[in-house]
């Protein structure tokens, strides 16, 4: 088992947790933290499992920049069923395109066939309830970015709000192991069916970090969001 984190030093919206919640799950030296003018580990030696968090957008760009000599390695681990995990807006350097309003297009990795719209003037903030796969997930949408493009291959349906752009509520986007989430919210930690979800990839069936008291606050904020919703 190796997992590859790429870039924590930079993640922002306290999705850092995330890691610190792997390195319980896992040992220490199951994860590998590349961080910014590193090598990928990816580049060199086989991985499980690539993780990459969201940014500022000034960071975001140079990450960019950084992956892009080894753009063509990180989409052959993704072909070959590496599980990829981006979470917010590290979807922004990942799609087809990304054109900021007002200043143009921004290159991007185009590693998936969606597209990205930035807007610095219209910045959202939601708390969501979503169906993944008959799993309700918890969570917030936060940021400036909107994607288009996720018709056929969504992960979710967000019950409330939108989803991967203003006018649906299909969210995220898959491909093969490929789980790209237009949301955030240390996602891992605050929802135990996803975490068992995510984790039965490796086939791993032990219990979870503080397990008792993750799924006691993860139905106490369901309930309450589904109340505050209106949701049955």
């Amino acid at each position: 088992m190796k997992i590859e984190v790429l870039y924590d030093e930079f993640y922002i919206f306290g999705e850092k947790a995330n890691v610190e919640y792997l390195k319980r799950m896992f040992s220490e030296e199951a994860i590998h933290e590349t961080s910014f003018g590193e090598v990928p580990y990816f580049t060199t030696s086989p991985v499980d499992v690539i993780l990459l968090g969201p940014m500022q957008e000034s960071n975001l760009a140079r990450v960019t920049k950084e992956l892009m000599p080894y753009r063509d390695k990180l989409k052959e681990r993704i072909e070959e069923g590496v599980l990829f995990v981006a979470i917010n807006n590290a979807l922004d350097i990942l799609g087809r395109s990304l054109e900021v309003v007002e200043e143009g297009e921004e290159p991007t990795l185009s590693l998936f066939s969606y597209t990205a719209v930035r807007d610095y003037t219209k910045r959202y903030s939601e708390l969501f309830v979503a169906d993944w796969a008959g799993q309700e997930v918890i969570g917030e949408r936060m940021g400036f970015s909107q994607y288009y493009g996720n018709e056929s291959c969504a992960i979710y349906t967000s019950k409330t709000g939108k989803g991967f752009n203003q006018d649906t509520n299909l969210g995220g986007y898959r491909y093969k192991n490929a789980f790209l989430i237009d949301a955030l919210g240390v996602l891992l930690v605050t929802n135990p069916p996803l975490a068992r979800r995510l984790f039965s990839y490796f086939g791993m069936d032990k219990p979870l970090p503080f397990e008792k008291e993750a799924e006691e606050a993860y139905k106490n904020k369901l309930n309450l969001l589904k109340t505050d919703f209106k949701l049955s």
